[in-house]
């Protein structure tokens, strides 16, 4: 990292750290305003993370499911910001220092293993994203968060599917745990 770069990481890191602090200060839909900050940094982080495998794959199946975490994050992220302005939340421009330090430690790996890594990150965050949005479903309190939540489950159990046979194609054994509502 380039110390203009670092530098406007840095600033960054500091605003994402003050949304943090300025949400705790005004606990009105406190759970509202955490979970568009960790659900906003996630898609960043994820769409860094596609890029680089975007970059490195030549295999059409990775590319259209890295296009796809691509795309759908920033569906997402664009539905978020009118909400977050709504709550009065700052979202960050870009992941981490340390989301970027091991985005780029990632990208090291040999185009094979950087596939699989790809593959089982995005195995864990769908069931990870799955179980917070079923679960958060009952807890939003803002309407439009609440909508989106409501719109986005479907998409992600789908977006799981394909990921789950795509890795089991590439001896990733095992299914998407999930828990909380179901989904349905």
């Amino acid at each position: 990292m380039t110390a203009a770069p670092a530098a406007a990481q840095s600033a960054d890191d500091a605003v994402q750290a003050a949304a943090y602090r300025a949400a705790a200060r005004d606990p009105r839909q406190l759970d509202d305003k955490l979970f568009i900050l960790w659900e906003y940094a996630g898609a960043l982080r994820e769409q860094a993370l596609a890029r680089i495998v975007l970059k490195a794959t030549n295999d059409p199946e990775i590319k259209a499911l890295a296009t796809m975490v691509i795309d759908g994050h920033q569906l997402g992220m664009d539905i978020m910001r009118p909400i977050a302005a709504e709550l009065g939340v700052v979202l960050p421009q870009q992941p981490t220092a340390i989301d970027l330090a091991a985005i780029e430690a990632a990208g090291a790996l040999p185009p094979d293993a950087l596939e699989l890594f790809f593959l089982r990150r995005q195995r864990a965050m769908h069931a990870w994203d799955i179980t917070v949005f079923d679960d958060y479903l009952s807890a939003a309190r803002n309407k439009g968060l609440k909508r989106y939540v409501a719109a986005t489950r479907a998409p992600l159990r789908e977006h799981a599917e394909w990921v789950n046979r795509v890795a089991a194609k590439r001896g990733i054994e095992g299914g998407l745990t999930v828990f909380g509502a179901g989904g349905r």
